[in-house]
């Protein structure tokens, strides 16, 4: 039960990095648009 949920615990922690990763990708991406509009 215990592995059970530190492995939960490890999947969530994964997908939250996944998630952050994923915004400060696209707020970057957002960043150089917006550099190359001017």
């Amino acid at each position: 039960m215990d592995l059970v949920w530190f492995r939960l615990q490890i999947l969530i922690f994964a997908m939250e990095g996944l998630v952050a990763s994923a915004f400060q990708l696209d707020g970057f991406i957002k960043r150089i648009n917006t550099l190359r509009a001017w």
